[in-house]
């Protein structure tokens, strides 16, 4: 894959687990945590987010 100024870019970027400084794997089926954040009337994000389910 290019990029618009010509330079191949890959689409798998490999991440490290924050913890255990390990590298997350393309085959890696581990779950994940999303944190949505409360919006106001206003539409300012709120410092809380939802509870995890």
């Amino acid at each position: 894959m290019q990029n618009e100024e010509g330079q191949n870019k890959d689409l798998y970027i490999p991440r490290k687990y924050k913890a255990i400084n390990q590298l997350i794997t393309s085959k890696d089926h581990a779950s994940v945590q999303i944190n949505v954040g409360y919006i106001d009337e206003q539409q300012q994000q709120k410092k809380k987010t939802y509870p995890a389910q």
